[in-house]
């Protein structure tokens, strides 16, 4: 009986044991899969991205993010934006806080609006993509095509620098249009993607180069993950296997989530 009970125990210490390390390698390799943008006062949270110029890509291009908006605090939150000459709208893209069920594109400050079957602000996230093919400019809802309008080349120079989850009205220095929410991965490819590609890339939200097919990383110009291990970091790097990489940077108040797409 004694013999039986000090096997039991040291096999509850070896259990104990083996979760204990366990939990300890967890707390080594903890792993937050998005990055959360938080709309404070005089402290907005939002990423820039310079050294992308989008003036440079002339026979097309298609930019993908998968967010998620969990609170409009300030106007239209903006998705992203390319700011043009005196801050205007080169190119950029807001959510309508009231039909949130609609979207506003810019397109050299052009404003268009484009309707999807949801909600923006419903607590998920989604894919937005937009691309230009040399004649037509396309948006597309979690892989449906929203909008498809003739529109010139943008012909500015220097459209280098751009923002997730704000935007720079013309003649301000201070970010605006800012959310509360998250966001998890940003692609540039330098040639508009095919439908069949756009509804590729609009249903998997993680850019996994090893595992997919590399047709489809065909002309992945940038890739943006917005997970870290390290939680104090806001350099997010540019995971393009190429040599000419640029990385981004959280401006403002951020934290890590543990909420990534489902």
């Amino acid at each position: 009986m004694i013999l039986k009970q000090r096997k039991n125990i040291v096999k509850n210490i070896f259990i104990l044991t083996i979760v204990f390390l366990g939990i300890v390698a967890c707390g080594k390799d903890t792993y937050w899969p998005s990055l959360e943008l938080i709309s404070e006062t005089d402290n907005e949270g939002y990423v820039e991205i310079n050294g992308v110029d989008l003036s440079e890509y002339t026979n097309g291009f298609t930019i993908e993010i998968w967010f998620r908006i969990d609170e409009a605090q300030n106007g239209a939150p903006c998705i992203f934006q390319f700011p043009g000459q005196n801050q205007s709208n080169a190119l950029a893209i807001f959510a309508d806080p009231i039909n949130t069920s609609e979207l506003i594109v810019f397109w050299k400050n052009e404003q268009s609006r484009i309707s999807f079957t949801g909600d923006i602000l419903d607590g998920e996230f989604h894919s937005l993509m937009c691309s230009w093919d040399g004649t037509y400019i396309n948006a597309y809802v979690d892989g449906s095509r929203r909008l498809q309008k003739e529109r010139s080349f943008l012909t500015e120079n220097n459209l280098t620098r751009m923002l997730l989850g704000a935007d720079f009205d013309e003649g301000s220095t201070k970010a605006d249009n800012t959310f509360t929410g998250l966001v998890h991965e940003l692609r540039i490819w330098s040639t508009a993607l095919t439908d069949e590609l756009i509804s590729f890339h609009g249903s998997h939200a993680d850019k996994l180069l090893e595992i997919y097919n590399p047709r489809y990383m065909e002309n992945l110009d940038h890739v943006w993950r917005f997970n870290s291990s390290n939680q104090n970091t806001n350099l997010i790097p540019d995971d393009t296997p190429k040599s000419t990489k640029v990385d981004a940077q959280v401006i403002g108040s951020f934290s890590w989530s543990m909420d990534g797409p489902n």
